[in-house]
């Protein structure tokens, strides 16, 4: 659960929007209860009104490599 600000109410940031990286808990990450977190505010979402945020956004895209590139 996340607070934007002290007096809102928590809300919801899934697992999803953690990491890059599909993680089941976010003890895997380091993140404890209390922790100052940076997320991005994407608005309220229109078809149920909850507030969407998401934190991997905000971290540097995962390089992929091309294994593929050895043609002989």
């Amino acid at each position: 659960m996340v607070t934007l600000y002290p007096t809102m109410i928590p809300t919801l940031l899934p697992n999803s929007q953690l990491d890059q990286r599909k993680i089941h808990h976010p003890d895997v990450l380091g993140l404890n209860v209390g922790d100052e977190i940076k997320v991005k505010y994407f608005g309220r979402d229109p078809v149920n009104g909850r507030i969407r945020l998401s934190r991997k956004v905000l971290q540097i895209p995962v390089m992929q490599t091309n294994f593929d590139t050895a043609k002989g």
